[in-house]
């Protein structure tokens, strides 16, 4: 894998939200997960488990 230059980096990030935003509609927890972290509602794979 080649070393990307910070240009780049910020660059393929702003790429991925954007694309996660047009999929999704919302980049910010609040607006993905309005009532919050609630026990009957089980995390996202993503999310940190504890």
């Amino acid at each position: 894998m080649s070393r990307k230059s910070y240009k780049e980096f910020v660059d393929i990030c702003y790429d991925y939200a954007e694309a996660f935003t047009d999929k999704s509609s919302a980049l910010s927890c609040c607006q993905l997960r309005p009532n919050g972290f609630i026990e009957n509602i089980p995390p996202h794979v993503c999310e940190a488990r504890l």
